[in-house]
């Protein structure tokens, strides 16, 4: 889930949910959230079980999973496809407007990773080929087109709307 504020986050975790509700048994699943910083619910890929789809839905429903500004795609989806070598499909829904402010002493300040720097991150770190499907929440205009070249990145990724 990217950092959507209002209708869009709703919208992103309502996709999110119906997502993990179609899941077959046989799907290892993970969840992650981030705007600027990165929410993870497991440390692992878990069977999609009942049981496992009902806790990442309760996670996902919690009041405290809320935007707090930024959108940190890059750097959440590389995180993700470190910590999960073996996954060879990720699902990304975001507004697709990726751009976050870090301090950082070796260049004298801030850093804004924008849209080059965190597509690149996200090509550079899927070392397993994996296919990046992408669901951009309301995304329009170079947004839009960003998320398009973020799946079109990947081993068979797609793009699809989200109105």
């Amino acid at each position: 889930l990217g950092t959507l504020q209002g209708t869009c986050m709703s919208k992103a975790k309502t996709e999110t949910i119906r997502s993990i509700e179609g899941l077959s048994e046989n799907f290892r699943f993970n969840v992650y959230a981030f705007d600027c910083l990165i929410d993870r619910l497991w440390d692992k890929l878990y069977p999609a079980n009942d049981t496992n789809k009902a806790t990442a839905k309760a996670w996902l429903r919690n009041p405290s999973l809320r935007a707090r500004g930024g959108t940190g795609t890059g750097i959440a989806v590389q995180e993700a496809m470190q910590a999960h070598r073996s996954c060879k499909t990720f699902i990304v829904l975001t507004d697709g407007a990726p751009g976050c402010n870090w301090a950082n002493p070796n260049r004298g300040g801030a850093l804004l990773l924008g849209m080059v720097e965190q597509r690149r991150m996200i090509k550079d770190a899927n070392v397993q080929g994996a296919a990046v499907h992408v669901f951009g929440i309301d995304a329009q205009g170079i947004y839009r087109t960003w998320c398009q070249a973020v799946a079109a990145d990947s081993n068979g990724g797609t793009y699809v709307d989200v109105p």
